[in-house]
């Protein structure tokens, strides 16, 4: 029979053994594949293959000669001799992220192009997905997980008999299932712990890889950063709450623990912030429409964070300045209304401020009792888009305003 205490040394015991287990894969070389064609990384290489056919004709793909070849060309400088083995889509999705499957297939979502405030921000986060490829670390997660499943099933058999002796019961009769849970807790947490491992190595390599190719590693801890300041800023405590909270199951390091590590990595590298010309000139016709999808979440308080950020930065500032009075508009707490008015006006004064934004701006005067300015902002809005969906309507509106005005 198990003491209490044995039983709980035998299952720390066990439970290493998911994390012990031989998971790694060595370094990728140029052109590799798997050649045993029924080993458990083939199957995996080419399940991707399955994933990468299927996201070309989902409609998510954006497909932009200006703006792929330019994200392709720093991926390319990135990469250096694996630059033919990558193959690089821009998806619309409003998510930070970007992911690297190991048959070559990188993913960059939208989100992270509208957070990035420059080059060597965007070269940072595909160094780092850069190297979970060259690393293999995708393999090796598999083989964690699947090692993670062996050892649940070892240790959770074990455990059946340690806690039916330990509380007096008898095996197989309501016990099982309370061993066989902690078993895959346990088992699981050491695999991910694992996952942890290979995030923090991403990290300090894909600095180092961006570095090597001339981008600022400053810009490393920077970006992380300014999504925790995003995080810390949502409507939804539990979204920052779940990024920093620390625990068996999380897959990243905590955020904050990164961008120390970041920071001391990036203080010991040379480089000076690229000329981000070239990014502003390829994500320029696309952010109003991202931003669009970000303001669809409804998360203000994070959205308005981002937007100022990006404000403050400065690049496409009648876009973002429309965007935040249109957060501003929705949200409509109290000062919003007004606020949201300056907001657009400040916003026409670029000539990058959207068609859409001059009919909000209508819409704000002439709510606001200002028939001259809502028909001026109207007329404005036709003249930008004669063929409106909308145009009869608005030009009933200026017919409306501008008698009001007389």
């Amino acid at each position: 029979m198990f003491a209490r205490s044995e039983l709980l040394m035998l299952t720390a015991s066990l439970a290493v053994l998911a994390g012990c287990a031989t998971t790694d894969q060595g370094t990728r070389t140029v052109g590799e594949r798997p050649q045993e064609l029924n080993s458990t990384e083939a199957s995996l290489w080419y399940r991707m293959d399955e994933a990468e056919e299927n996201l070309r004709s989902s409609g998510r793909v954006i497909d932009d000669p200006a703006l792929t070849g330019y994200v392709d060309a720093l991926v390319c400088r990135i990469a250096g001799e694996f630059c033919p083995d990558v193959r690089v889509y821009v998806v619309n999705n409003p998510g930070f992220n970007a992911m690297m499957a190991p048959n070559g297939m990188m993913v960059i979502n939208s989100g992270l192009l509208l957070r990035a405030e420059s080059e060597d921000e965007l070269g940072f986060v595909i160094g780092h997905e850069l190297v979970h490829y060259l690393e293999n670390h995708a393999l090796e997660q598999h083989a964690a997980a699947r090692n993670a499943n062996i050892t649940a099933a070892v240790v959770g058999s074990v455990l059946s008999i340690g806690v039916a002796a330990a509380t007096g019961g008898v095996p197989g009769q309501g016990y099982s299932g309370s061993g066989a849970s902690i078993a895959t807790a346990l088992a699981y947490g050491g695999a991910y712990a694992y996952s942890r491992e290979r995030e923090s190595e991403a990290d300090r390599m894909g600095l180092q890889l961006a570095s090597a190719a001339g981008l600022d590693p400053k810009a490393g801890p920077k970006i992380w950063n300014d999504l925790l300041n995003e995080l810390e800023a949502s409507d939804d405590n539990r979204r920052a709450a779940r990024a920093n909270r620390g625990g068996m199951f999380r897959t990243h390091p905590v955020i904050q623990a990164r961008i120390e590590a970041l920071e001391e990595e990036a203080a010991s590298m040379q480089g000076e912030p690229a000329d981000s010309i070239a990014f502003r000139a390829a994500v320029a016709p696309f952010i109003n429409d991202w931003l669009d999808a970000e303001i669809a979440l409804r998360d203000y308080g994070s959205t308005l964070q981002l937007i100022e950020r990006r404000i403050a930065a400065g690049g496409h500032e009648g876009v973002f300045l429309a965007a935040k009075a249109r957060v501003l508009g929705m949200r409509d707490d109290e000062g919003d209304f007004d606020h949201a008015l300056e907001t657009y006006e400040a916003a026409a004064a670029y000539a990058d401020m959207p068609a859409q934004a001059y009919r909000d701006l209508g819409e704000l005067n002439r709510r606001a009792g200002r028939p001259a300015e809502a028909a001026e902002a109207f007329t404005t809005y036709l003249q930008r888009v004669p063929d409106a969906r909308d145009a009869l309507l608005v030009e009933r509106y200026i017919q409306t305003l501008m008698g009001e005005s007389e």
